[in-house]
């Protein structure tokens, strides 16, 4: 598991992009929107709300994995001294931390791939989700190129593709 960090312990942390909450909710989905039953069912599971947070048996929250593929392609103006991070940073009802992907230092040209896997534990639902960079200079200029965020296919959930 990556280690996740309270958001107030980091510094110089730049929001790259919103994750889309059809991202990292459970959210239903429709799958032939022309379809006017179909339609129609998918706009009753919408009004019923988000499913709340199951409590186990303590009274507590229910914890739940998440594991998400990240990346991006980041350019700035002048080639960095130091180190530069991507991170993957969430609300949930514990509060807000970040979980650091992949830490590179950009080449000469300033130019700078960063991608890797994040898994993290949250209590409750999701509030939001934000791809971020950590530790770039306010002084520099970065330019994003390409972000991409997807949640990773599981090995149980690969075994149950491939038996279906």
């Amino acid at each position: 598991m990556s280690a996740t960090i309270p958001t107030r312990l980091l510094k110089k942390i730049q929001v790259l992009a919103e994750v889309p909450r059809s991202v990292f909710s459970d959210a239903p989905r429709i799958e032939n929107g022309s379809d006017p039953a179909k339609r129609h069912a998918f706009l009753k599971l919408l009004r019923k709300g988000p499913k709340q947070a199951t409590e186990t048996a303590g009274g507590k929250k229910a914890v739940k994995e998440h594991v998400f593929n990240a990346a991006a392609w980041l350019k700035l103006a002048q080639a960095a001294s130091r180190p530069i991070a991507l991170a993957i940073r969430y609300r949930d009802e514990s509060g807000e931390f970040a979980v650091v992907i992949e830490e590179a230092t950009a080449s000469e040209t300033g130019e700078l791939m960063l991608s890797g896997e994040a898994r993290f534990n949250t209590t409750g639902l999701v509030e939001s989700m934000q791809i971020c960079c950590v530790g770039a200079d306010a002084n520099n200029i970065l330019k994003v190129e390409e972000v991409f965020v997807q949640p990773a296919v599981t090995e149980n959930e690969n075994a149950t593709r491939r038996s279906a």
